[in-house]
């Protein structure tokens, strides 16, 4: 049987509430749970706490009347769809409710079972694929704008070696000091084109609806050993000390190697690059309610308040990082969530401007 249909009544009239209530009684196959409030104020504080399917809402109430009482709850209710109760005489109301946002008008005097049940299984499915169209349109627009931001990325490194390369060819060959400067920015420019690449198609690998994670039992102690290898030299050069503490080798987790390979290394390479000289990067393990909570912290820049919403998407890149000229595609973090999610886990994190940033995520431990 399917689940009841949560509604939220809000009607200050005790004889039409028990007759709304006993119509939708009479319904067949559909069963519906109802919660009543007498004003729409009392509404409004309880469907966080409800969660209700659909809103039937009574134009006229002791703290709300008429097309007020429409666009507070449009307002207020957010995504849920509400039908307006009107009376008899009110009908031209109802019109200008469904206007202002309703998803129906209901005259009181003329309810029967069948109709306010249709009424509220066509809103239901009205503000479903509304919700659903909503959804694709901003997809197409993360498409759009994620294509527009590749075609920058790669065209400005080729730009780069192309004028490099139109340089060597108008006598920079000739010139050792400049022959060496032309190909080092080349070299510079390939690694950070073929970055760029590995890192899209990263990208495209997991946002693959196809694609799954091939989990299985790690020994986290050995992934973060491996990690601390690949970075000694890096966090030496950047002059950032690098440890491990906790108990991590006694820890085993269920989780694709490849994506907690990608995990650790992009948060890693992030401590060390967003550090300062003399600073700690420290990774750290330990296991809580069937998880693992691994986290990555540092004693770096940290993120401004005003990033923090941005720092997941996309080729976003902080003010901090470009004013240091720090080298980055911006996906990185992108690439990290989605590999955590895709394994079960969830990413956050702590950070203090001036202070250092603390990455957490948790992965499902090795049954």
């Amino acid at each position: 049987m399917a689940a009841p249909i949560r509604i939220l009544l809000v009607e200050d009239d005790q004889e039409d509430a028990e007759y709304l209530t006993a119509l939708l009684a009479r319904a067949d196959g559909v069963q519906f749970e109802i919660e009543r409030t007498d004003r729409l104020s009392a509404a409004l504080t309880a469907a966080p706490r409800t969660r209700p399917d659909v809103v039937l809402l009574d134009l006229t109430l002791p703290d709300a009347q008429g097309l007020k009482t429409v666009r507070r709850a449009r307002l207020g209710f957010g995504s849920v769809p509400f039908l307006v109760l009107t009376g008899i005489h009110d009908e031209t109301l109802g019109v200008e409710a469904v206007q202002e946002g309703a998803q129906d008008y209901l005259v009181k005097d003329k309810l029967e079972t069948g109709l306010i049940v249709r009424a509220i299984l066509y809103a239901i499915e009205r503000r479903r694929a509304s919700d659903e169209a909503a959804t694709l349109r901003q997809r197409e627009a993360l498409q759009r704008e994620f294509v527009a931001n590749v075609s920058h990325e790669l065209r400005t490194p080729l730009t780069a070696i192309k004028a490099s390369l139109e340089s060597l060819r108008r006598g920079g060959l000739s010139d050792p000091q400049a022959r060496e400067r032309f190909i080092d920015a080349i070299e510079r420019q390939t690694e950070h084109l073929a970055r760029l690449v590995e890192e899209l198609l990263a990208v495209a690998t997991l946002e693959s609806e196809g694609l799954r994670a091939n989990p299985k039992a790690l020994e986290l102690g050995t992934v973060i050993r491996q990690i601390l290898d690949d970075f000694a030299s890096k966090a030496a050069a950047a002059k950032v000390s690098l440890s491990a503490e906790g108990g991590f080798d006694s820890l085993k987790v269920w989780a694709d190697p490849d994506h907690l390979a990608e995990i650790l290394h992009n948060l890693t390479e992030n401590a060390i690059k967003y550090n300062k000289p003399g600073g700690n990067v420290r990774i750290s393990a330990q296991e809580s309610d069937g998880v693992v909570e691994v986290t990555v912290s540092d004693t770096g820049a940290g993120i401004a308040e005003d990033e923090i919403p941005l720092l997941f998407t996309p080729f976003h890149r902080t003010r901090y990082a470009t004013a240091k000229n720090i080298s980055g595609t911006g996906l990185g973090l992108s690439i990290t969530k989605r590999a955590v999610e895709r394994n079960g886990g969830r990413l956050w994190f702590e950070s203090d401007p001036g202070e250092g940033s603390h990455f957490h995520f948790t992965i499902p431990k090795a049954p």
